[in-house]
């Protein structure tokens, strides 16, 4: 993106302002796209398991996906030979314009492989997720997206009351534009999903966090002067306490500003 003509007002928020004092129109280019984001991967937590817990929470935004039969291997270990197992979903495709891609395996009490999904044996599901699309709906703009996870859900072994899922990813997120007034923007994520629980019968995840580091190319105006973003990134953190409005916290070069995020629809609201 050129800026030749702005050169005057292109600068780093720290030459101008601390960025503890940033304007809110700043922040919010950056941290809404982020937020955003966040409620987003919450519901891809959600929305792809099995067990009594994830059957409540899945959404509708994919259709149903063709899993079919176990692939089948087998490793030679401490002395015996253990089955392995890899169940491939077909492609599924949202009505907003997202593609699913997923594989899974799925685990036992001991840690031995199943060839199938048992609610009365099988204790987790390790998944491999991707999340793509290139015309995709964030925090009211139209970006390219590509979130990619690798998943674990514990705890569904025989009359499980509660689940719990960790695990990391990368995001992506691209939108092209030509002015200060729509600045192209081109982040990179890491995402850690740290011990989320969710109870049977409860729609929001009860406890755990979901934590974004994003680094990248993110401009904002703020009247006549240009702000970077900051250059060691910006790191977002979700923490959920069983309702609707969960705890997010921003930091960006030792500053931290906490809101509320409505996990319904992604917006925030300051505290």
């Amino acid at each position: 993106m050129a800026l030749a003509a702005c050169t005057d007002n292109v600068v780093s928020p720290d030459l101008v302002e601390t960025p503890a004092v940033l304007s809110n129109d700043v922040l919010a280019t950056w941290i809404n796209p982020i937020a955003a984001e966040a409620q987003l991967i919450t519901l891809d937590v959600a929305s792809h398991g099995e067990g009594a817990a994830s059957r409540l929470l899945k959404q509708s935004r994919f259709p149903a996906a063709d899993c079919g039969l176990a692939n089948t291997d087998s490793t030679f270990k401490g002395g015996t030979y253990h089955y392995l197992y890899l169940i491939e979903c077909d492609d599924v495709e949202s009505a907003g314009g997202l593609e699913l891609s997923r594989s899974y395996r799925i685990f036992d009490t001991s840690g031995e492989q199943m060839a199938a999904y048992n609610a009365a044996t099988t204790d987790s599901i390790r998944y491999s997720i991707e999340v793509y699309g290139e015309e995709v709906q964030v925090g009211g703009k139209t970006y390219e997206a590509d979130r990619a996870y690798t998943l674990t859900q514990k705890g569904l072994a025989g009359n499980n009351t509660t689940e719990t899922w960790s695990g990391k990813g990368s995001d992506y997120l691209y939108k092209p534009g030509a002015t200060l007034e729509d600045l192209n923007i081109e982040l990179d994520g890491r995402i850690t999903i740290t011990d989320v629980k969710v109870n049977v019968g409860s729609y929001y995840p009860q406890s755990g966090t979901i934590k974004l580091a994003y680094s990248g190319q993110m401009g904002a105006l703020d009247g006549n002067k240009f702000y970077n973003m900051p250059t060691g990134g910006i790191t977002a953190t979700v923490t959920f306490n069983g309702t609707a409005q969960a705890d997010m916290a921003f930091v960006w070069e030792g500053y931290t500003k906490t809101y509320t995020l409505n996990l319904d629809n992604g917006t925030l609201t300051a505290k």
